[in-house]
């Protein structure tokens, strides 16, 4: 417990200067692009403790343009270097995809078999981008999902950002609540990849106390 909370204070030292200077810039970028749905699930994710660097990497699906409207010194290296790696990753795609990458998208993503393959495959790739967001500060990340608030916004801000996406793309589906399982995957599968990586790494926090 001890070495959690040694790790979590040098998470947050490391992340406090900014994250609000990120936080503005969301609100700042979505007020100029789209109001709505997409900015209310943003403010009730940053308002339940959800980093807002997890948020916008969240947001990278569906505003590919994010990088042309951010200066690389609004983040630190790790932090901006995630940013453009799951972006370009994103962007590789439309230059075709691996039949691995299929396998792999098919295997995790639970659509209806009417979403296009290149989709699934996108937001197979985009959900494994916001894992490795996480990941940065784990400590911090899974106190704030342990928390019932952090996952409700959490889950409606994929929900929002997933139903965005598939409108802008001439997707059909019946609601929004029919995204909920594939919502559930995501945060279930993150939760494990978050709770693992800590458990793989606690002895180099300096053990259990």
């Amino acid at each position: 417990m001890a070495a959690s909370k040694k790790a979590m204070k040098r998470e947050e030292s490391h992340t406090k200067k900014n994250e609000q200077k990120i936080a503005n810039f969301l609100i700042k970028f979505l007020q100029t692009k789209k109001g709505g749905g997409v900015l209310l699930a943003v403010s009730r994710a940053l308002a339940a403790n959800i980093s807002a660097n997890v948020v916008l990497h969240c947001l990278i699906l569906d505003f590919e343009d994010l990088l042309d409207e951010l200066e690389d010194d609004e983040f630190d290296g790790d932090e901006f270097s995630k940013l453009k790696e799951g972006l370009n990753s994103l962007k590789a795609l439309k230059n075709g995809y691996s039949e691995h990458t299929e396998n792999m998208a098919l295997s995790r993503i639970d659509l209806r078999n009417s979403v296009p393959v290149d989709v699934k495959i996108k937001l197979y790739v985009w959900s494994n981008n916001l894992i490795e967001a996480v990941l940065l500060y784990p400590h911090n990340s899974l106190e704030v999902f342990q928390k019932e608030n952090a996952q409700i916004s959490f889950k409606y801000l994929l929900s929002v950002i997933i139903y965005e996406y598939f409108k802008r793309n001439n997707i059909c589906i019946e609601d929004q609540s029919s995204l909920d399982p594939m919502i559930d995957n995501i945060f279930m599968n993150l939760l494990k990849k978050l709770t693992d990586h800590i458990d793989s790494t606690k002895y180099l926090d300096g053990g259990i106390n």
